[in-house]
């Protein structure tokens, strides 16, 4: 008989009423060094810019975000579906597009639910690289 010791669990898990990813992970070697932690919310998150590009609907959404967002944010009331939309527009876009810019920290989703949704420096330097990018291509 083999020994079937159990594996330490990551004790990540999802808030799927709320806009953004809850990670309560605690297990060190789970993590690496590009993690940031983040002392308001207190958790740690793998804090990564993506080098390729965003899929269309996140670059989208951070593109949208951008330039509605005068310093007070973008605020998005739910809609059916699991979808979110933009107040004062016809523009919805699922919650998990949300949950991925978030998770990567290219937005703040502030409590996910009654907050308005800010652009951070990390999506501002994400959408500059990618227009100085697209700039030298053409």
């Amino acid at each position: 008989m083999t020994d079937q010791t159990p594996q330490p669990r990551c004790n990540a898990r999802r808030d799927n009423r709320a806009l953004r990813v809850t990670n309560v992970c605690t297990k060190k070697p789970h993590h690496g060094p590009s993690d940031h932690y983040d002392a308001e919310r207190g958790v740690t998150w793998p804090h990564v810019i993506p080098s390729a590009p965003l899929r269309p609907s996140w670059q989208k959404l951070l593109r949208t975000i951008a330039a509605h967002d005068t310093g007070d944010g973008v605020m998005f009331d739910s809609a059916p579906r699991g979808r979110w939309r933009m107040r004062g527009s016809t523009y919805t876009v699922n919650t998990d597009t949300f949950r991925v810019l978030d998770r990567f920290g290219m937005v703040d989703v502030g409590n996910g639910h009654t907050d308005p949704v800010r652009l951070t420096d990390d999506g501002r330097a994400y959408l500059d690289a990618r227009s100085a990018r697209s700039k030298r291509a053409s």
